[in-house]
């Protein structure tokens, strides 16, 4: 990031040289001959200030964070089209502490969901030209969320939204899929990550990457949690399945896990996403 202080110069925001010597006091980074080039002289006491959130709605993608630290957590969901001949409307990404946790796995597989109908047929699975708008996306002070629109992405739904939440101030994240069905079928819930898994309960796993660790929950459905590594990328599918007659609520928590805590501590009470606005944001 050694050319951010040329926007500095270019503008006069002086918040991203503010970001490269923060980058390189905090040993995140090393000069290079590009400080020197694009130097420009700021408040060396003052610290960056930017929002947490970005929020691109014609391209349906939506990222939050926590903070700005070393501990920090990022999520993002992207809505938008499967432009890239590739169903991954839905998919979201997860990092924690500093590692990623959840991440893009183009052509291999997507962090979203698949329907199946019960007695197969023309309608299982994705939609490859699937449009997923964006619905909504605030932010308040302690949390912040976005919902986009899954109903293209299967011929077997009759209505579908996905939200990310980021929540009990902004240290828990939240990724919930709400959904009718046209007739009875399969929902398979899925997720790539490069972190070792272990399967605790049914209901819980712990990831670990780099001595982070962060613990997931399954809520509102009677799945468990399945894992399968994917052969030649150093990833493992975590996925739950989960019969549905007709509606479904299916949310899984995160967040951070450390020595003596209790992975049986509720951190989320699932929520319809049609409710989550009612902490009312900032914005």
């Amino acid at each position: 990031t050694s050319f951010l202080s040329w926007f500095t110069l270019h503008d006069g925001n002086p918040d991203p040289a503010r970001i490269r010597r923060e980058a390189l006091r905090e040993g995140r980074d090393h000069a290079d001959v590009w400080d020197l080039i694009f130097f420009a002289g700021v408040d060396e006491d003052a610290r960056a200030e930017l929002p947490l959130d970005a929020v691109y709605r014609k391209a349906g993608l939506a990222v939050f964070r926590s903070d700005r630290s070393r501990s920090e957590i990022v999520c993002a969901i992207h809505g938008g089209s499967d432009a890239r001949g590739f169903p991954d409307a839905g998919t979201f990404l997860l990092e924690s502490e500093g590692e990623p946790f959840f991440t893009e796995v183009d052509g291999k597989g997507m962090n979203s969901v698949t329907i199946h109908a019960v007695n197969g047929g023309e309608k299982s699975g994705r939609n490859p030209r699937a449009y997923a708008a964006m619905l909504e996306a605030r932010s308040g002070a302690d949390r912040a969320y976005a919902v986009v629109d899954m109903s293209e992405t299967s011929d077997l739904i009759s209505r579908g939204k996905r939200g990310i939440l980021l929540a009990e101030n902004r240290r828990v994240v939240v990724v919930q899929d709400e959904m009718v069905l046209r007739e009875p079928g399969t929902v398979v819930w899925m997720a790539y990550t490069p972190a070792n898994v272990e399967i605790l309960h049914t209901r819980y796993a712990i990831l670990e990457k780099n001595g982070k660790r962060l613990l997931c929950r399954l809520s509102g459905v009677s799945g468990r949690w399945e894992t399968e590594p994917v052969e030649g990328t150093g990833l493992t599918r975590m996925t739950v399945r989960t019969d549905v007659g007709g509606k479904l609520r299916l949310a899984v928590a995160f967040k951070p896990y450390h020595e003596g805590d209790n992975r049986k501590d509720p951190f989320y009470a699932v929520c319809p996403i049609g409710k989550w606005s009612d902490s009312k944001p900032d914005r």
